[in-house]
């Protein structure tokens, strides 16, 4: 009977360091994953890797590792329990563990927390860049528009001031040509009647001045239409 209990007490304390053993190896290997999780999680709030496509399949992938490490670490210190009930094992060596527990526990709660919440933060500039570039483009579309509109309504503006210009050159050459006529008419009449010159150079006055009044408003015109369209 007594060999008995001590072969059962032995068996408990093999598996005793048994079970310890591989809850030091789950409580190394999660403080890398937990590590690794925290700086993916960073990047991502940064808008780097972590917000692409693949760098939410990796905290995908590293989380759900994570869960399944705490999970097995829990089942460890269910073993160890049963260990410690048996005078196999430290009471104080399990709740050191537990407390361990926990605390990763308590870490990879506030990291999936940051990464959700930088996650949703990433998501929300987004929009705003978004609505930001869709802005600035209707604004150039609308200047470039309103551009245009004002360039058609100044060539409108310019060709309607050089066919007025062309218009008055076409009539003070009218009026020139009907004068020419006319003085020609007299100086046939003047070689009959040399009483009239006097009467012809007033009308070679009047042809003068009006030349000077068409080279005057013509040049007028121009210089409008120059300061006008370069303004």
């Amino acid at each position: 009977m007594f060999m008995e209990a001590t072969g059962g007490l032995a068996q408990q304390a093999r598996r005793w360091e048994e079970v310890r053993r591989r809850a030091r190896q789950l409580e190394n290997s999660l403080d890398q994953k937990l590590v690794s999780l925290s700086k993916l999680g960073a990047s991502s709030g940064r808008g780097g890797g972590g917000g692409s496509e693949t760098g939410g399949h990796m905290l995908a992938s590293m989380s759900a590792e994570v869960e399944r490490l705490l999970s097995e670490l829990s089942s460890c210190h269910s073993a160890m329990t049963e260990c410690v009930e048996s005078g196999a094992g430290s009471l104080h060596t399990l709740q050191r563990h537990r407390d361990i527990l926990t605390d990763y526990q308590k870490e990879f709660q506030r990291t999936r927390h940051n990464i959700e919440a930088a996650r949703e933060r990433e998501e929300l500039l987004g929009s705003v860049r978004t609505d930001i570039n869709a802005f600035r483009a209707q604004g150039r579309t609308g200047l470039i528009l309103s551009e245009n509109e004002s360039l058609k309504s100044s060539e409108r503006l310019a060709d309607q001031q050089i066919d007025l210009a062309m218009s008055v050159k076409e009539n003070l050459l009218g009026q020139n040509r009907v004068v020419r006529g006319v003085q020609n008419r007299l100086n046939a009449v003047a070689t009959r009647f040399p009483t009239m010159n006097s009467l012809i150079h007033k009308i070679n006055l009047r042809k003068r001045r009006d030349a000077i009044v068409v080279a005057g408003v013509t040049a007028l015109c121009l210089v409008l239409l120059i300061v006008y369209v370069f303004r």
